[in-house]
């Protein structure tokens, strides 16, 4: 595996999973998987817990430069407000023959903060709501 210095990785947004809109000026994007763990002790487990695999989720934390200008920005607030599932693609790095992620999402929190003589940050977490697909870009 090929380790990348300097670059940030791409994440736009779609009511479809298709014809997606970038969401501009992030400053910083981290993806990353989880399983539930169910627990299946029983009266045959000797005293010990027992556990396996049950559901997967990803989730996207991004952080960026408010820009009310951007559409991809505008996309995603606007998203969250209306309670609407969006589509979102991942790109660790934006280049033919690297992986990219593409999931249906919930977006659980967004922030627009501000503060005098600053400028103005945003932040979003976005939760999977079905199978992310891995696939290499072309």
């Amino acid at each position: 595996m090929t380790t990348k210095i300097g670059r940030l990785a791409k994440v736009a947004i779609s009511d479809t999973d298709s014809s997606y809109t970038d969401i501009g000026k992030i400053t910083s994007a981290s993806l990353s998987f989880a399983h539930d763990i169910a627990d299946e002790t029983n009266n045959d487990s000797g005293g010990y817990k027992e556990a396996q695999y049950a559901d997967s989720q990803a989730s996207l934390d991004l952080s960026f430069k408010y820009d009310s200008a951007d559409s991809g920005q505008a996309e995603l607030l606007t998203g969250h407000a209306a309670k609407s599932k969006k589509w979102v693609r991942f790109r660790p790095d934006e280049t033919a023959g690297e992986l990219e992620y593409r999931f249906q999402a919930t977006i659980d929190d967004a922030t627009v903060d501000t503060e005098t003589g600053s400028v103005e940050d945003g932040s979003a977490t976005i939760s999977s709501t079905g199978t992310v697909t891995k696939a290499t870009q072309t």
